[in-house]
């Protein structure tokens, strides 16, 4: 009697076992979609956030999600470097012209402004040296004379705020001089620069202060939802295909509890009985 009644329950924990496994394993999860995005773009293509037009580069994947990478080029952008005060030959040089320049700084107060000297050539016999006193003398083939009165070598005087050509060739930029101190000149140039921006499906994104979420289909383009009722609209949709998920996980477990239930059951169906 007992192991009939333990065949019984086995019986029906299999069949408990069998209906969950197979209806968690045919059963398809919901796939989010967005059937009237904001914006949609290929790989290539501008899309408009805020004031700004990103370019969609690529994509990728990040924490298990698609992403879509958005790059916005900032035309106003500058870089900038310092040229220091030769306080003797063989410092710092700019190239100016086609020519090397020493960037000479009154020592003053109130600077305001610099200089750029011009620096011996290489296959020239003049050089250029300091005596005890600090003194920038000029040795032209065995004269030596005193810097303030040698006037081969240009000079270029430069005030606070002008711009002026540097480099050669394509190394060639405009510059403009933003500060001037004893110690050094600070100058900047446009140097335009690309700002990336990921935005990742299932997750709410902030773009230049514009609020969005993306779809990414797998097929080379991005959907955009950047209306309220678009986004959230959208991730209801994934937070329904994750309860899903969460109710065949359920279902999973149980067919498997249930299947070492039977498992156990017979077992104990099929022990000797004491007499």
């Amino acid at each position: 009697m007992q192991g009939r009644a333990a065949a019984v329950y086995g019986l029906v924990f299999l069949l408990v076992a069998a209906g969950a496994f197979t209806y968690a394993t045919v059963a398809e999860p919901p796939e989010p979609t967005m059937d009237n995005p904001d914006q949609s773009a290929a790989q290539g293509e501008m899309v408009t956030l805020g004031d700004r037009e990103y370019e969609v580069t690529g994509f990728g994947s990040q924490r298990g999600q698609p992403t879509a990478k958005l790059v916005w080029t900032d035309e106003e952008a500058r870089s900038s470097e310092e040229w220091t005060h030769a306080a003797e030959p063989g410092g710092t040089t700019v190239t100016y012209e086609n020519s090397s320049y020493w960037v000479r700084i009154p020592q003053t107060a109130s600077t305001n402004s610099f200089t750029l000297l011009e620096t011996p050539g290489e296959d020239s016999n003049v050089s250029v040296f300091t005596d005890g006193d600090g003194n920038w003398i000029v040795n032209d083939g065995g004269n030596y004379v005193d810097l303030e009165n040698y006037d081969a070598f240009e000079r270029v005087d430069v005030e606070n705020g002008s711009m002026l050509t540097t480099g050669s060739g394509n190394e060639s930029r405009d510059v403009r001089v933003d500060s001037v101190t004893n110690d050094s000149v600070s100058v900047s140039w446009s140097d335009p620069a690309e700002v990336e921006r990921i935005a990742r499906q299932t997750s709410r994104s902030n773009i230049n202060g514009q609020n969005l979420t993306v779809h990414i289909p797998g097929d080379g383009t991005v959907d955009i939802a950047t209306s309220v009722s678009g986004i959230d609209a959208y991730l209801e949709q994934h937070e329904d295909k994750n309860d899903f998920e969460t109710r065949m996980d359920g279902l999973t477990l149980a067919s498997v509890i249930s299947l070492v239930s039977f498992i156990v059951l017979i077992g104990m169906a099929f022990l000797p009985r004491k007499e």
